[in-house]
């Protein structure tokens, strides 16, 4: 059995329950413009997941924010080795599928509400002040890491010594919004940044949802596109001088053999130029001879004319 369709139709949530429901094995393959996952499923679970470095779990979670792109379902038998996700039948427990499925989309709704406020991991923030002195302590006591929000470095530096991962610094940011803790002091950086015009965000946001990561996307491609136009030019320029030394040597052919025509008209001229003057010679002699037959039939031979003689005085 084999699907395939887009995320933009066909979310990643209802993909796995498609495939749950089906109790199918098999690979999940999915694209979203350079980027490429995949994920392993056995008995309509999955058992293994990874996508830019990500691996397991976390991965799964990953997929749950690409709101655009394609995927593909290749029936088959699962891998046996490489297991990283471990989900239990039972209703009762904690790894079940359908946690996975809440977990999945509460994580999808924190990062949209994050992204609506403009608030990433390089964000700096800074504590709302409580003028209840004993309120804030109990604050600051049950949502660890809040002690170090000093609203000059970002939250993912403020917080490195948690160790978190994406989706649970994500998830404590936006329980803090939520719950009124934190506000937004300043972004690093924001004196280089540049607004982008509404029409712009709509579409790179139709790739990815993370407008940082569709305009690296965009790079990329464009950055591609620019190879590939090198290279048409160079082949272009490849082509036009191959036309051109073939075109000389045409031209050259062309003059060598007009030389050559030239070479033989010339001396056809002059081969009839010689005969016309033979003719000629001919024929004059030919007259010079009648001339002298006509002397000789008045008076002999040209040598034997004489004058005649003087009268008698």
């Amino acid at each position: 059995m084999q699907l395939s369709g887009e995320l933009a139709k066909v979310s990643f949530a209802n993909l796995l329950q498609l495939v749950r429901s089906g109790g199918l094995a098999g690979k999940i393959t999915i694209s979203q413009g350079a980027r490429l996952g995949a994920i392993l499923i056995d008995g309509g679970l999955p058992v293994h997941a990874e996508v830019e470095g990500l691996v397991g779990k976390e991965a799964i979670f990953e997929f749950f924010l690409w709101k655009s792109g394609t995927f593909s379902f290749t029936e088959g038998i699962a891998a046996a080795g490489g297991r990283t996700i471990f989900l239990n039948t039972a209703g009762d427990t904690y790894d079940t599928f359908d946690r996975l499925l809440k977990d999945g989309l509460a994580y999808l709704e924190a990062k949209q509400h994050l992204d609506e406020l403009g608030v990433g991991p390089d964000s700096v923030l800074k504590v709302v002040e409580d003028k209840d002195r004993g309120d804030y302590a109990r604050k600051l006591m049950t949502n660890p890491g809040l002690e170090r929000i000093d609203g000059v470095r970002s939250v993912s530096e403020s917080l490195s010594h948690l160790s978190l991962s994406g989706r649970e610094l994500t998830l404590i940011i936006a329980d803090w919004f939520a719950g009124g803790l934190v506000q937004l002091a300043r972004m690093p950086g924001s004196e280089n940044s540049v607004e982008l015009p509404e029409w712009v965000v709509a579409r790179l946001k139709q790739d990815n949802q993370d407008l940082a990561k569709a305009i690296v996307d965009m790079v990329i491609w464009v950055d591609r596109v620019k190879c590939w136009m090198y290279q048409t030019d160079a082949d272009f320029m490849r082509i036009i001088t191959s036309l051109k030394t073939d075109q000389a040597a045409t031209g050259q052919a062309n003059l060598q053999d007009n030389a050559r025509a030239g070479t033989s008209a010339g001396a056809i001229a002059v081969s009839n130029t010689g005969s016309s003057t033979g003719a000629n010679t001919t024929a004059n002699k030919s007259s010079n001879s009648g001339t002298a037959s006509s002397v000789s039939a008045y008076g002999g031979a040209a040598g034997d004319v004489t004058a005649p003689a003087k009268p008698p005085i």
